[in-house]
């Protein structure tokens, strides 16, 4: 509510559980703009995830590094460990993790997009100590088969032109044919590090799921696809 009375865009951090609990905090941010007279204003989601040519590949390779991060958070949070089990309903259809392929992390965001009528999403694209290569590839796929699948799919799903790279979002306000975006960004801590090793004094990593995010800027950080 507080970023509705400021007047400013939302992204809800969902770093865990199904997207579908997150739907009356979208819908009580549209009703308290509409409630304080303001227009509509875009919401997006950043969520965890990582790419590969296939699903058992991305699977595989997210698995160790997610498991040890999992563990160390856990650690200093009093959780108990993470299991394989834990891991495969994170990044099941209904989990918070989008891992698998290009078709399967597409059809993913996809879905969460349509669910809370989003007009952006921000994948955090590391996996606690992924090795370099795999997550360029990740990024890579990200932009050039995730993003246009998605595009395609929500303007299918308008009954639009096969063509058509817009998107349903913003259905509440004046931009309901606004083109749907997309961001990637590390995680902050894995970003800090690298900075501390070569001795970078440049600014912190912006942290997942903060309100208020200027969305009318494009390219305002580093990983935007418009």
């Amino acid at each position: 509510m507080r970023a509705a009375r400021y007047g400013l865009p939302l992204v809800i951090a969902i770093i865990g559980g199904p997207s579908v609990r997150f739907v009356p905090l979208a819908e009580l941010y549209r009703s308290t703009l509409a409630d304080l007279g303001r227009a509509a204003l875009p919401v997006a989601v950043h969520s965890p995830g990582h790419i590969a040519d296939t699903d058992e590949e991305a699977l595989e390779q997210a698995w160790p590094h997610y498991q040890l991060m999992r563990d160390r958070i856990g650690r200093e949070r009093g959780w108990g460990p993470t299991s394989p089990a834990e891991f495969a309903a994170q990044t099941g259809p209904d989990g918070a993790m989008y891992v698998g392929s290009p078709e399967t992390v597409a059809s993913k965001i996809a879905a969460t997009a349509r669910l809370l009528d989003l007009s952006r999403f921000d994948l955090k694209y590391s996996m606690g100590q992924l090795p370099h290569g795999p997550m360029m590839r990740s990024i890579e796929l990200y932009g050039t088969e995730v993003a246009p699948r998605v595009r395609h799919q929500l303007a299918m799903r308008l009954g639009g032109d096969r063509d058509d790279q817009r998107a349903p979002t913003g259905t509440r306000g004046p931009d309901a044919r606004r083109p749907f975006s997309f961001q990637g960004r590390p995680c902050a801590h894995a970003a800090a590090r690298r900075r501390s090793a070569a001795g970078a004094d440049g600014p912190r990593a912006g942290g997942a799921g903060a309100a208020g995010r200027r969305q009318d800027q494009p390219g305002h950080r580093a990983g935007a696809l418009h």
